[in-house]
């Protein structure tokens, strides 16, 4: 009785893992964030949201600027690192400090006339950039 209770219980966990897991929730999801490429720009990015130099800004330039090289890493991450941002900003309920950051990287990635130091964004937020970008595609 103890043994089939606990196959039932190991069986619930697995389950709950599998689904967890194709939501991108634990390590081994499709969006899970498992590639080098995901795991380098995360703690980059964390990197950057947490300078407390930064923190008493709103600006989030004033955050890239702290931590150049974080950023120069970010948005020196190649295809895979495109796609990954782009997906985490689609995914994202939040439209803040991060996905503007990613938004940022990507649009500097992709170059073009908004990636030109100075040139005034078409965008405001990481979602804005991201529904642009898409419009630009179709």
């Amino acid at each position: 009785m103890k043994i089939n209770g606990m196959r039932k219980w190991m069986a619930a966990i697995a389950a709950a893992a599998a689904v967890f897991s194709l939501a991108g929730c634990l390590p081994g999801g499709e969006n899970a964030g498992d590639s080098g490429a995901a795991r380098q720009i995360e703690s980059d990015l964390h990197v950057i949201v947490t300078n407390p130099d930064a923190m008493a800004s709103s600006n989030p330039g004033t955050y890239i600027e702290a931590e150049r090289e974080a950023y120069d890493r970010i948005a020196g991450s190649g295809e895979e690192g495109l796609v990954y941002m782009t997906e985490r900003i689609a995914r994202s309920r939040e439209d803040g400090l991060e996905e503007w950051i990613l938004a940022r990287a990507c649009a500097d990635m992709l170059g073009g006339e908004e990636a030109s130091a100075g040139a005034e964004q078409s965008w405001e937020t990481g979602k804005d950039w991201l529904a642009a970008r898409e419009a630009e595609q179709k």
